[in-house]
């Protein structure tokens, strides 16, 4: 992509040459032909090579460059133009799907998947191995759930969410009662909540609520 393209879909002021830009790479590793996000100019006298900048004003002596209001925003706006996401689709051989499940347009579901009965796998769902989705979990659009996940039964989570591996979704809270007799667990008939572009990081457990639902907000 040419700089002054990306220039215009960062909505910044370009300055300088154009050219190709490559990627984006860091001040303290810095790569020919890419973009480097620069918030410290000290640095700038450091770096000697063929680059361009990002930075919050225009910079004396470089190449080219963008000028923005907001360089950490711009820079996330960049990784996504520059390193777009690739996922598969279709349902693999692999995998177990049970009765009544719906699925959408454009459903991703990899080897040695289980998805329960009743479930509900809007249009753009990616689900990759090894994941357990329990009976009458709801799925929203475009939300991609990486490997070895679990969700329990009637796990409910929105669109545009991304669950990382490693999560557990629906497990029991810490719910007992202690008699004189003894310990009774509180069976937990709640459920969890997620909402529209939640990001659940890896190895992250978040359980289910006792009556009602663990929720957590868009």
């Amino acid at each position: 992509m040419r700089l002054r393209e990306l220039a215009e879909l960062l909505g910044g002021e370009f300055y300088g040459q154009d050219g190709e830009v490559l990627g984006v790479s860091s001040p303290e590793n810095p790569k020919e032909m890419t973009l480097i996000f620069l918030k410290d100019e000290k640095k700038l006298k450091k770096l000697k090579g063929n680059y361009y900048f990002v930075s919050e004003r225009k910079l004396e002596g470089v190449k080219g460059g963008i000028v923005v209001k907001d360089l950490k925003l711009s820079l996330a706006k960049a990784l996504e133009i520059l390193y777009p996401e690739e996922h598969p689709s279709g349902l693999s051989k692999n995998c177990v799907i049970k009765e009544g499940v719906s699925i959408g347009k454009d459903v991703y579901v990899g080897d040695f998947c289980y998805i329960g009965k009743g479930c509900i796998l809007e249009d753009g769902v990616k689900v990759y191995p090894f994941t357990y989705i329990g009976d009458f979990c709801t799925i929203g659009e475009g939300t991609i759930i990486f490997p070895s996940v679990v969700l329990y039964p009637r796990t409910v989570v929105g669109k545009g969410v991304r669950i990382h591996s490693g999560v557990v979704l629906g497990a029991d809270g810490f719910g007992y009662h202690i008699t004189k007799e003894g310990i009774y667990k509180l069976r937990h008939v709640g459920n969890v909540v997620v909402e529209d572009f939640v990001e659940i990081g890896a190895n992250t457990t978040v359980d289910r609520a006792l009556i009602d639902s663990t929720t957590i907000g868009k």
